[in-house]
């Protein structure tokens, strides 16, 4: 957005630049939209045809005749006075001065979000409830650009893909919204739960509250910057030669992976092909989607699925028009350690809980597996993010040097109980021991040993034991 404001006195102009996110309309009343007609000419005022109904009603004050969205971004681009209120301070003579200032676009986005001001706040405030009359498709914005732009070749013509209606007033009201889908071009309409199917007739009848428009792109002009491989025709278009062609010319994957052997390959997400398909300018290559959050390519089984191949030269082609990336090649067999070692947590998380559920729900031996809190804090630790993976399990804390439990032992401070489908879980996992059961959490208690002796369930491992037993 750039702002032009002129000092009457010295006839210097201010020029300044803002980005906006959206743009935000007022309805005018007659006195400004007699300057917008001798600003901009007749081309800025509204001509619809009414009935003798409405003609009567609108003649004698009741109603106001409709406006269109036109006329609202030419009174938007009008020039204005900056009057008692707002007084301008000239950055050249230095005074306080009544100025001209005249707003026009420098830059359009791909998607425009257009909001029409229905509410009015002088005095008691109130709800503008004046027609405005859009269009669904072929918004031209060209006039509306900086006269420095008007010879340029950009894109500026917009079609509509969402409306949203505000019933009620200042104290309160209710909202629905309209969507035009991207597939069959139909729309429909989201009151609350209720989706239902309308006219485009019904959505152009609505009160419009906010508009939401997107750039149409240049079919010629893509065509040559892709190759034609990014989905060159509408989705309407591609559904339509789909159901003619037995689904060959909606999507180029089947043709591009047959053309292409997948050690020559390389990936381009379906996601920026949609946005080749939707705007005049997608912007660089984005593949992040097929990539972890570490920037590793994900298993093949997930990227292809949001991804379709490109033969090498169409790869450079298009990294050269348009940057971005990364490149990923189709048979790449790259593995992100932290993603595995995040899904080995979660796995392993999952699986305990389940078991000690299981136990809850079933019962399981009244028996527990008495493990040493450390080697319980390290792998608590490993489940929750740490990087570093407990070694196997070892009670070897738990003994004194002679192979006998320690005195002096409490529990939770120093050991924890696990039942028995728990423990065989951490053991088959990571090796280790040796078990120490009892019929209670406590360490001196009788010993137990289902299947076993106690005397070998409460024997110091050794080293050697140690070091087999771990199953990483």
């Amino acid at each position: 957005m750039r702002s032009d404001v002129t000092c009457p006195n010295c006839a210097s102009v201010s020029i300044k630049g803002d980005t906006f996110l959206d743009l935000s309309l007022e309805i005018p009343q007659d006195p400004k939209l007699k300057k917008v007609q001798e600003e901009r000419g007749d081309k800025a005022m509204t001509n619809v045809q009414q009935g003798f109904f409405y003609s009567l009603t609108n003649m004698i004050g009741l109603t106001s005749p409709p406006l269109s969205l036109e006329t609202l971004l030419h009174s938007f681009c009008t020039s204005s006075d900056l009057d008692d209120h707002n007084l301008y301070r000239c950055e050249k003579c230095n005074q306080r001065v009544d100025a001209n200032t005249v707003l026009s676009i420098t830059t359009l986005p791909e998607v425009m979000w257009i909001t029409i001001k229905r509410f009015s706040y002088h005095h008691y405030g109130s709800k503008v409830g004046r027609h405005v009359i859009f269009p669904l498709k072929d918004l031209d914005m060209k006039p509306y650009l900086h006269e420095s732009l008007q010879g340029s070749s950009l894109e500026t013509k917009y079609d509509l893909f969402g409306v949203v209606r505000h019933s009620g007033g200042l104290s309160g009201g209710h909202y629905v919204a309209y969507a035009r889908s991207h597939v069959t071009g139909h729309w429909y309409s989201f009151d609350d739960r209720h989706a239902t199917q309308v006219t485009s007739e019904h959505v152009q009848n609505q009160q419009a509250y906010i508009l939401m428009y997107v750039r149409k792109p240049n079919v010629e002009r893509r065509k040559e910057a892709t190759g034609g491989v990014m989905g060159d025709d509408s989705p309407a278009e591609a559904a339509a030669a789909a159901a003619v062609d037995g689904d060959e010319a909606a999507s180029s994957e089947g043709a591009a992976a047959t053309n292409c052997p997948q050690e020559s390959c390389y990936l381009v997400s379906k996601y920026w092909r949609r946005k080749c398909q939707y705007m005049s300018n997608p912007g660089p290559i984005d593949n992040r989607i097929l990539c972890c959050g570490h920037g590793v390519p994900l298993p093949s089984s997930e990227r292809f699925s949001l991804s379709f191949p490109v033969s090498q030269r169409r790869w450079a082609t298009l990294q050269k028009t348009h940057g971005g990336g990364p490149p990923i090649r189709a048979d790449s067999k790259a593995m992100c350690p932290k993603c595995e070692s995040q899904r080995i947590r979660t796995r392993e998380k999952r699986s305990i809980i389940l078991l000690e559920r299981q136990c809850k729900t079933n019962g399981c031996a009244k028996c527990w597996y008495l493990v040493d809190e450390v080697w319980m804090k390290e792998w608590r630790d490993f489940i929750y993010g740490a990087e570093h993976r407990p070694g196997p399990i070892t009670n070897s804390n738990l003994f004194d040097e002679h192979d006998k439990i320690r005195s002096g032992l409490e529990p939770a401070k120093d050991y924890r109980g696990l039942r028995e489908p728990v423990w065989r879980e951490l053991q088959h996992i990571y090796g280790g021991g040796p078990p120490i059961i009892r019929e209670k959490i406590s360490i001196y208690g009788p010993a137990v040993s289902p299947g076993k002796s106690a005397e070998k369930s409460d024997r110091r491992p050794k080293p050697m034991e140690l070091t087999n037993s771990n199953k990483d």
